[in-house]
């Protein structure tokens, strides 16, 4: 998601949070506009100040992880499938896991795994955008 391309309105801007919003993306890349010399946008009229596509920037990612984190939080507790994509630095007890949404879990397995191998796991808590659960047999 772009914002700040030049001639971009405050009704353009405001759209676009309005359609994140209907979306509700559990992931988003967002950037702001940037200048790419030798391109048709560098000679538009109308570019946008650095400071208004910063702050355009701020607050689209400000939302979207208010947003993403109601989402996941609304969702505990749950088990679901994840594949084991290695161990956490923080905690060599544990694994870590995606879904097959792409959602990050962090878990106390009740056997040895290898990445690559299946779990289920059930998941209790959300820490940061990473789940925290423990693995079911």
């Amino acid at each position: 998601v772009m914002v700040g391309f030049p001639s971009e309105t405050e009704e353009e801007y405001g759209d676009t949070l309005s359609l994140m919003e209907i979306m509700k993306p559990i992931e988003a890349f967002m950037y702001y506009y940037n200048v790419r010399e030798g391109t048709p946008a560098e000679k538009m009229e109308e570019q946008i100040d650095e400071k208004v596509k910063t702050k355009r920037l701020e607050r689209l990612i400000d939302e979207e992880l208010k947003r993403v984190a109601i989402i996941k939080e609304e969702k505990l507790p749950f088990t679901a499938n994840f594949i084991v994509t290695g161990i956490p630095r923080d905690d060599k007890d544990s694994y870590l896991a995606r879904s097959e949404h792409n959602e990050m879990v962090s878990f106390v397995p009740k056997q040895v795994h290898n990445v690559g191998d299946f779990v289920k796991v059930e998941c209790t808590l959300l820490k940061g955008n990473t789940y925290k659960g423990e693995e079911r047999l």
